[in-house]
């Protein structure tokens, strides 16, 4: 079984890949903005959520 904190790893470095792929949709200026939009925020977001989770479960 695979441990809880590997999987929380795998995860945050999936979601900032995907923030930054949104990012550079942005700056390229690809012609379906939306969509860049929708994975820069929805990247930024479970960045920050899979870091808090990531803290809590070191100070538990």
């Amino acid at each position: 079984m695979i441990n809880t904190n590997i999987r929380l790893m795998v995860g945050l470095i999936g979601t900032i890949i995907l923030c930054f792929y949104g990012v550079r949709g942005l700056f390229i200026n690809k012609p379906i903005p939306f969509v860049s939009y929708l994975f820069a925020v929805g990247g930024a977001i479970s960045t920050l959520a899979l870091i808090l989770e990531l803290k809590k479960k070191d100070t538990a």
